[in-house]
């Protein structure tokens, strides 16, 4: 009877960690695919607003005169 009590709780504990496995497992693949769609969705992003594009500098380039000491 200790014998199949042991064989037992061996067989739930293999169980316990084979669904716990397999649900890590499908939790690993279901963020893999949403992270995928959420990248193919990304893929080109919109062209940003003209306020947010590159400005000339207002200051004038640095004149290449060297130092006179």
């Amino acid at each position: 009877m200790e014998e199949i009590e042991r064989i037992d709780r061996a067989s739930i504990t293999l169980l316990t960690v084979i669904s716990h496995l397999c649900v890590l497992g499908l939790g690993l693949l279901l963020g893999m695919w949403l992270m995928g769609w959420l990248d193919r969705r990304d893929a080109v992003p919109d062209p940003l607003p003209a306020s947010h594009a590159v400005q000339p500098s207002p200051l004038p380039a640095p004149s290449r005169v060297p130092m006179q000491i």
